[in-house]
């Protein structure tokens, strides 16, 4: 497993809640387990080293006021299961600051899985972009009376 590149980015101050499925995979199996790390990218002066933050498993009794991953389900299809896993960030401060204030920074993730018995592999990496300032505004589209936050124009949300 190479693992897929997943950009993925965050506002700052308000954290990210994203859906990841990962083939191949049953993270809800006893023994299975999941990490994702964040590091400084390569261009930066520390590039590389011990991450900066490590978001792990997170039951879902906790999944409210921990950050992390939490197993949202798994689905079977001709017998290879697919882990519907929720990434949770919450407020992302603590992390590296651009040198000029205001600046998006750019970080560098990796998600690593392990079925049950088996090893740690990457499934997902890429660019962690941390968004500077308040949080962003989405597009707001109206429909039949409802609110709809778009955001990018994509990801329809409807809570």
């Amino acid at each position: 497993m190479s693992g897929s590149y997943m950009p993925l980015s965050a506002d700052r101050w308000t954290g990210l809640v994203m859906c990841i499925r990962v083939i191949g995979v049953d993270l809800s199996a006893v023994g299975a387990d999941a990490k994702m790390q964040i590091r400084s990218a390569a261009n930066l002066p520390d590039g590389g080293g011990e991450p900066l933050r490590t978001f792990g498993l997170v039951a879902d009794a906790d999944v409210e006021t921990v950050p992390g991953l939490n197993v949202a389900g798994v689905h079977v299809d001709a017998g290879v299961p697919t882990s519907v896993i929720n990434l949770r960030t919450f407020d992302i401060s603590d992390l590296p600051w651009p040198d000029e204030r205001g600046d998006d920074v750019t970080l560098e993730h990796d998600l690593h899985v392990k079925a049950a018995g088996g090893v740690f592999q990457r499934a997902g990496y890429g660019p962690f972009t941390v968004r500077a300032g308040v949080a962003r505004p989405g597009v707001l589209i109206t429909e039949g009376g409802d609110a709809i936050l778009a955001e990018d124009g994509s990801n329809i949300i409807t809570e």
